[in-house]
């Protein structure tokens, strides 16, 4: 049986873009599927928000995101994108979240560098976390993993220290292996465009109404390089 890590791996690496519709719960993920969805993302924005009617600001626990991608794998047959957030704490923390979010049973999820506790990553007023810290939780992640589950490194580092800033950290955290790199919330397409140009591993962009990227096709972000 192909595991949802390697579902969402061969979508991902293949040559047309992945859509990722993002989804808010176990009913939106199954409407996403029947209407042909190939794979979901579901973040912690949707999932504070349809759980607890409150904004992404860390107000969720590991355990109960965890619950929440378990419901959403037990009813659909396509993978999801999780959202691992901070990765909850130090390292640690880091190596617990991956075996919570791992025995959910999604394909991937994210960790980002932001401080805790984090915001939406198109609200502003986030802070980041030392380039080095990071590093070390990414590859606590990576050393945790026990499956194929995809890994992705996030970066909220545009709002708060610039493009090129942003670029150097995913630069480094490609080279410690982690599958996806995730630029949050470029904000217009000098930046769009820059970002799967100057790095070499697959790169995803988040598009939110009202957000601070632009909205444009996927075709469009295919041409530019992206892979979801």
């Amino acid at each position: 049986m192909t595991t949802a890590g390697a579902q969402l791996r061969k979508l991902i690496e293949a040559p047309e873009i992945t859509v990722l519709p993002g989804v808010h719960d176990t009913l939106s993920a199954l409407v996403a599927q029947i209407c042909g969805a190939k794979a979901i993302a579901a973040g912690g924005y949707a999932a504070t928000a349809s759980l607890l009617g409150r904004p992404d600001s860390s107000q969720l626990s590991l355990t109960e995101l965890g619950d929440y991608y378990a419901r959403m794998v037990d009813r659909i047959g396509i993978p999801i994108l999780a959202d691992g957030d901070t990765g909850f704490g130090n390292v640690t923390n880091v190596a617990r979240t991956v075996r919570v979010l791992e025995r959910s049973g999604v394909g991937g999820f994210f960790i980002e560098d932001q401080l805790f506790p984090k915001r939406c990553g198109h609200m502003a007023g986030k802070a980041t976390i030392g380039i080095e810290e990071m590093a070390g939780k990414l590859k606590a992640a990576l050393d945790a993993r026990q499956g194929d589950t995809m890994i992705m490194a996030r970066t909220d580092a545009i709002a708060t220290d610039g493009l090129q800033e942003a670029l150097d950290r995913m630069a480094l955290y490609h080279e410690i292996g982690v599958d996806i790199l995730f630029i949050e919330a470029p904000t217009d397409l000098g930046q769009l465009r820059r970002i799967p140009k100057e790095l070499t591993g697959l790169c995803m962009v988040n598009l939110i109404d009202g957000g601070a990227t632009p909205l444009l096709s996927a075709a469009e972000f295919q041409d530019m390089g992206y892979a979801a």
